[in-house]
């Protein structure tokens, strides 16, 4: 124009990838999306894509021809190794199974009996098996198969029926505590979507299979190496999140606290999640170089992955003692309304995890209300406000008409939804370790812990014959709590108030312990470990050598009337403000928040009582564990 400056001309009409490859008309329409004629003819993914490329039928076809001769290439390498080596070296390990076939897991030949330049090639060695053991040998069949009769994780290799057999441990026994995936989808579907999460869900199925219990460590070394090789490639694949949220819910067995990566884990989790932006589940393309077109099963599903890694994250603070890495804002309200086009479109969090989001939020409450300030600088007028907070908090968890609805007051009828309220409930009267003994509710709020404590285990332990060992991490840490909350009460001035109850709390204590052992997934791990602590902390303070009743005179009387206990459901112990009170139940470790008694407890006993009950290390005693009814001398 005159004025020399120069409009934007007006954006051509794009055509979809598939047809873009083809260079065929395309009648794709943008706003609202909807999918060409030719893609939903042929049952296409109908995309467009700024980044996308056409890719010629001439390099394409070049491409295949390079690779198909590095692959004859090192096959015919591999068969000239293999030649040499005694047969049994090569025969995969074969397990009957009752359901189909043998399947086949092939652990490989020590890394140095294989060419450097050609370890890793996964083609190349399944290629190579096929051949030696007869498995899909014709060439025809062997290309025309729709999944590798092997999926091969460093010198790890799964027979295809081995893989579908690991999937339906994790189908059949976790999926319940995290329901985030699809169990109608095969193997392979989770694969293409990303490799860590396939195997991040055999991990996970490992951890109890039948099948072959050394799976897991055999596993593990290689999968750590695949996590890291992922984690460092940027931008990341959204799915990759959800290998985490799987991750972080199961971690990998270790032996010291001090090694355990969760938390690390759990903040590449929330931060890779909000990269790609799932916190705002319908706006992916504020967060991508390119243009993202989402279906509504996509915002669906990117929604449900925001809201399991909240979840995640604030079952980790809890567990762990430390501040949440949390983000709840609308996005996680239990309907998200959000505009898509012209209309108004609605939605709603799956049933099973907005349950399960609603405690966790109210456990965020607990921790920001009771456990966020700094006890050790902390005035009197400060715990005073922190004790009246704590009662405060248990009178809206309990009066759940009027705070949050009926969906927390129908809890109940799950068991498992049943335990993760109890473990909230344990989660707010675990505060009572950290009031001063002068206060005036100190003995009530003792007896309104050891109610919560017995009915967190008494509902977790009602679960041994369903399947609680394959429970979430969070779980075992709550359960640990428990067992070391009973060791302190029941080994202190508090016992006087328990008569009725000593008894079943020992053997409550008892039961426990045999339960966070069956969680264990390897040995001489944290489940056994912590255990083998606790029962040692037990029989030094006493409470494991005798359940016999306690002399008479050193019950003290009690000045009030039998309470009904901490929810109202009878529990027979005393609340009177006479008798002797001390300050043994005091924490020295004070910043882990509800999880302070745990870590006070193993420092007290590393500190103090390492080696004094049993001449052994810790190593060796996971290996012939203490039972908590044994007397053992110190």
């Amino acid at each position: 124009n005159g004025q020399g400056a120069r409009t934007r001309a007006p954006g051509v009409k794009r055509a979809c990838n598939e047809c873009r490859q083809q260079k065929l008309r395309c009648d794709v329409q943008q706003d609202p999306f909807v999918s060409c004629s030719r893609c939903r003819r042929q049952n296409l993914q109908c995309r467009i894509e700024e980044s996308f490329r056409r890719i010629g039928k001439r390099s394409k076809y070049a491409e295949l021809e390079r690779r198909t001769a590095e692959l004859e290439h090192e096959n015919s390498v591999l068969r000239q190794q293999l030649g040499g080596k005694p047969m049994p070296m090569t025969v995969p390990t074969v397990y009957a199974t009752n359901n189909g076939p043998s399947s086949y897991t092939y652990h490989g030949m020590p890394p140095s009996d294989l060419d450097p330049n050609l370890q890793g090639s996964h083609e190349a060695v399944e290629s190579l098996l096929d051949l030696k053991q007869g498995l899909d040998g014709n060439p025809q069949r062997r290309g025309s198969r729709k999944t590798p009769a092997f999926r091969t994780l460093g010198n790890v290799m799964l027979a295809r029926e081995r893989v579908a057999e690991i999937f339906e441990e994790y189908w059949q026994h976790y999926h319940r505590f995290l329901p985030l995936l699809d169990p109608q989808k095969p193997p392979e579907h989770y694969f293409g979507l990303s490799e860590l999460l396939f195997w991040t869900i055999v991990i996970v199925g490992a951890r109890q299979f039948p099948g072959d219990r050394e799976l897991l460590s055999k596993l593990s070394p290689h999968y750590k190496t695949l996590y890291w090789a992922t984690i460092s490639a940027v931008p990341q694949n959204y799915q990759v999140i959800k290998a985490l949220c799987l991750l972080c819910t199961w971690p990998l067995p270790v032996s010291s606290t001090s090694m355990d990566s969760t938390v690390i884990y759990c903040g590449l989790m929330m931060n890779i999640a909000m990269q790609n932006g799932l916190h705002r589940p319908s706006h992916a393309e504020d967060f991508s170089r390119s243009h993202i077109h989402l279906q509504e099963d996509d915002i669906r599903d990117r929604l449900k992955t925001w809201a399991a890694c909240n979840i995640v994250a604030q079952s980790i603070s809890t567990g762990y003692g430390l501040p949440p890495q949390t983000v709840y804002d609308s996005t996680l309200d239990p309907v998200l309304t959000l505009r898509t086009g012209t209309n108004s479109e609605t939605f709603p969090i799956p049933e099973e995890l907005r349950r399960r989001l609603e405690l966790e939020k109210f456990a965020n409450n607990i921790t920001t209300k009771l456990y966020s300030y700094n006890s050790e600088a902390s005035s009197k007028e400060q715990a005073l406000f922190a004790t009246m907070a704590a009662q405060d908090l248990q009178q809206q968890f309990d009066d759940t008409g009027r705070n949050h609805g009926p969906s927390i007051a129908n809890l109940n009828d799950n068991p498992w939804d049943a335990l993760y309220l109890g473990a909230v409930r344990l989660h707010i009267r675990l505060y009572a370790f950290f009031e001063p003994p002068h206060a005036l509710t100190y003995r009530s709020d003792l007896v309104s812990l050891y109610a919560a404590t017995t009915d967190f285990l008494d509902a977790a332990l009602k679960l041994e014959g369903k399947g609680l060992k394959y429970a979430t991490n969070y779980i075992m840490q709550m359960m640990l709590a428990a067992a070391y909350t009973l060791s302190k009460l029941l080994n202190s001035f508090f016992v006087a108030h328990l008569e009725p109850e000593r008894e079943k709390g020992c053997i409550l204590f008892s039961k426990t312990v045999a339960a966070v052992r069956a969680m264990s997934v390897q040995s001489n791990d944290l489940p056994q470990r912590l255990s083998e602590v606790v029962v040692q902390l037990w029989h030094y303070s006493g409470a494991g050598r005798s359940l016999a009743p306690l002399p008479p005179n050193s019950i003290q009387e009690m000045g009030s009337s039998t309470s009904s206990g901490a929810n109202g459901n009878g529990n027979g112990l005393e609340q009177g403000s006479s008798g002797d009170i001390d300050d043994s139940l005091q924490l020295k470790l004070r910043t882990r928040m509800s999880m302070s008694l745990v870590y006070d407890s193993v420092w007290r006993w590393r500190d103090e009582l390492q080696g004094k009950v049993r001449a052994e290390n810790l190593d060796a005693a996971v290996r012939n564990p203490t039972s908590p009814e044994a007397t053992v001398d110190s």
